[in-house]
C-alpha cells in the first residue's frame, strides 16, 4: 500500500475531530481520493482508500494539520516523491446553513435564491457561497435562520411571483432526481411534439399543387 501525507486545513481538521469523536474515532466513513496528472488506469486516473491519521497540531506557519491516507497502488503506478491531489469524502459541515444546491443561480449580483416573505412571494437574495457538500449548497452569508428558502427548480421564478409552498423534506439528492427526471420528460415531451409538427408538415400537399397540369 501507498501512504500518503498532505495537509489539511485548520477549519476542515477542527469539524472531521468533531466527526470522528461523535463516531468513536471511527475512521471508516471517510473515503479518500488521490489523483495524479497523467496517470492512466481506471477510475480516471484517481486511486480510492482510506484516512487513517489526523494531527493534533495546528502549523502555525499555514493554519493547517497534518493528516494521511493509505491506498492500493496496483504496478507501482504512483511513486514516491510524486506529486499527487488528495480529496476526502465524507466530511460533515457542523454548525452551518446550507440549501440544495439546486435551489442556487446566477444573478446579476452573483449567487442567489429566492426566499418567500408573510405573502409567500418570491424575493432575491444574494448569497455568499461557502463549500459544495454533496447535492448540499452551504450559505457564508445572506440568509438568516428561519427564512423559506424556494428549493425546487428556480427556472421560471421571478421575483414578486406568488408560490404555494411546499414543506421540503429535507432529502437533497431526491430532490435532484425528481427535478432531473422532470426536466428529461419535458425535454421528451418537446422532441416527441416537434416531431409530430414536422411529419404533419411533410404530408401536406404544397399550395397550388392539387390539379396542376
Amino acid at each position: 500500500p501507498l501512504e500518503v501525507r498532505f495537509q489539511l486545513p485548520q477549519r476542515d481538521a477542527f469539524e472531521l475531530r468533531r466527526q470522528l469523536a461523535d463516531s468513536a474515532g471511527d475512521m471508516s466513513s471517510i473515503t479518500a481520493h488521490l489523483s495524479v496528472p497523467g496517470l492512466a488506469g481506471s477510475a480516471g486516473g484517481e486511486l480510492a482508500g482510506r484516512l487513517n491519521f489526523l494531527g493534533s497540531r495546528v502549523d502555525t506557519g499555514t493554519s493547517t494539520v497534518q493528516a494521511s491516507a493509505t491506498f492500493d497502488n496496483p504496478d507501482g503506478e504512483v511513486l514516491p516523491g510524486q506529486f499527487v491531489r488528495v480529496r476526502l469524502e465524507g466530511l460533515k459541515r457542523f454548525d452551518v446553513m446550507a440549501v440544495p444546491e439546486i435551489a442556487v443561480t446566477q444573478g446579476l449580483m452573483g449567487p442567489r435564491v429566492f426566499v418567500l416573505d408573510d405573502e409567500s412571494k418570491a424575493r432575491e437574495r444574494t448569497v455568499q457561497l461557502g463549500d459544495v457538500a454533496g447535492p448540499w449548497q452551504i450559505i457564508l452569508d445572506g440568509l438568516e435562520p428561519g427564512e423559506r428558502v424556494v428549493v425546487g427548480d428556480p427556472a421560471g421564478i421571478e421575483p414578486g411571483m406568488e408560490i404555494d409552498p411546499v414543506r421540503f423534506d429535507g432529502d437533497a439528492e431526491q430532490l435532484v432526481d425528481d427535478v432531473e427526471e422532470a426536466e428529461a420528460q419535458e425535454q421528451q415531451e418537446q422532441a416527441e411534439a416537434a416531431a409530430e409538427m414536422s411529419e404533419g408538415a411533410g404530408d401536406a400537399p404544397a399550395e397550388g399543387e392539387e390539379g396542376a397540369q
